[in-house]
């Protein structure tokens, strides 16, 4: 019998004869395991039922992640995988993925709107003595984020002895691999003339400095003045934000200061158009 079983494992799962039933994978749950500034590790609980009055076996089940087509990292069970028969087997599975990949997904991230598509993609791989016969399965998910939602501004604010109203509105530009522009859309509705001479500004993500800066920016503001302000975000700090994200439940706090220099009636004047945070989550193992 010993020497027949791979002979029959192969029949069943090349063609399905013989009526012996082939394994099944019911479920998966993930969960964060080891979070280093290197890699961050996932470990998949997947529950694969074998219908079989015989054992079954599972020499391994591997794994790898793919978020918009990038690959993160790869997987492969931990410890003794053979399926025991007329049960469900729960397999613990190890995936480890290299933060130094997190930029490359966060630029196609941005550059599809915020939306990102989770692939899980694996095999269980059977050891049937004459050859591993690998049977393959997949899950797919979404990711969802809307980092800039909460710095649409819009209010009154003094410069010196003048109030004005400010309106700004924060969009994405350009994404490369180096860098990541936040594009701000302004409008200062002025009464009184006076003149913009330069910006600074600071963004972090869960209190890291993604982007900080200061250009020279002549303006001169008059009534419904527009204008649009950049900021560049550093992209390899992202590796850096994403471990605090992880270590933070996959939650980041965003803020945004942006320090306009004005020259209102000869005197020079600091004045925050934004200071603000917001914040958001994802749910890559939901």
């Amino acid at each position: 019998m010993k020497r027949l079983l791979p002979v029959l494992l192969i029949l069943v799962l090349t063609s399905g004869c013989l009526g012996i039933g082939k394994p099944e994978v019911l479920s998966y749950k993930s969960r964060w395991g080891d979070i280093t500034e290197s890699y961050s590790e996932i470990l998949t609980e997947i529950d694969v039922k074998n219908p079989n009055p015989f054992s079954i076996p599972l020499k391994a089940i591997d794994l790898t992640i793919y978020i918009n087509g990038v690959e993160l990292g790869k997987g492969r069970s931990i410890g003794d995988a053979t399926l025991k028969p007329n049960t469900i087997t729960t397999i613990t599975i190890s995936t480890k993925i290299d933060n130094s990949k997190i930029p490359e997904w966060w630029v196609s991230h941005i550059k599809n709107d915020e939306v990102s598509e989770l692939l899980l993609k694996g095999n269980l791989i059977f050891n049937l003595l004459i050859t591993d016969f690998k049977f393959p399965f997949e899950e797919r998910d979404e990711i969802r984020t809307n980092i800039l939602k909460g710095f649409n501004i819009e209010e009154n604010v003094r410069f010196g002895l003048l109030t004005a109203k400010v309106k700004i509105t924060p969009r994405w530009g350009e994404v490369t691999r180096d860098h990541t522009q936040i594009l701000l859309d302004a409008i200062i509705d002025g009464s009184v003339p006076f003149n913009l001479k330069g910006i600074k500004y600071e963004v972090l993500m869960n209190g890291i400095k993604i982007g900080y800066g200061y250009y020279d920016r002549e303006i001169r503001i008059e009534r419904n003045t527009k204008f649009t302000l950049e900021l560049l975000l550093d992209n390899g700090k992202l590796d850096e934000w994403w471990v605090s994200h992880l270590k933070n439940g996959e939650r980041s706090e965003v803020e945004i200061v942006v320090t306009g220099i004005f020259e209102v009636t000869g005197k020079t004047y600091e004045v925050d158009l934004i200071r603000e945070k917001s914040s958001f989550r994802t749910e890559i193992l939901s």
